[in-house]
């Protein structure tokens, strides 16, 4: 108890209080000038009226964020690490169904280069090309492709 009441504690408990009165002083007094120069007049874009705006509209509360049980995320680094620790532990994948050698199967599959590029097919020693004749039907303006081997 004796340690609450040296006199270097009560200096220093005195010296916070008269910082945060003078802090607090002239905070109000930045917003009395503030206040004391709003026109609500084309030549000071009409400031009065955007102060009041902004007076209206509500301030979002953003939450802290706990760390641990005792600490909380400062810096945006700490808030990041733990909201993605979070979604780690939240958004976990389901067991699978599939049996063993099915997922080794798959993973095998994907996992081998260039799997989306399938082999080229030898084409018939005479190619295969399609002429588009273009013919107008009987009935009116319709047209007509007809594919044709070249030989």
């Amino acid at each position: 108890m004796a340690a609450n009441k040296s006199p270097t504690r009560q200096r220093y408990n005195k010296l916070a209080k008269e910082l945060k009165n003078l802090l607090h002083n002239l905070k109000n007094k930045g917003i009395q000038d503030y206040l004391k120069g709003l026109t609500p007049i084309e030549v000071t874009d009409y400031s009065l009226w955007k102060a009041t705006r902004k007076m209206k509209r509500s301030q979002q509360h953003i939450p802290p964020i706990r760390i641990n049980h005792n600490t909380w995320a400062r810096m945006d680094k700490q808030i990041a690490t733990a909201f993605a620790e979070h979604l780690a532990s939240v958004f976990q994948p389901l067991p699978s169904q599939l049996s063993v050698t099915e997922e080794e199967t798959i993973n095998n599959d994907l996992n081998a280069p260039h799997q989306m590029d399938l082999p080229m097919n030898k084409s018939e020693s005479t190619k295969l090309k399609m002429s588009y004749n273009i013919k107008k039907s009987k009935k009116g303006s319709r047209l007509r492709l007809d594919y044709r081997k070249n030989s």
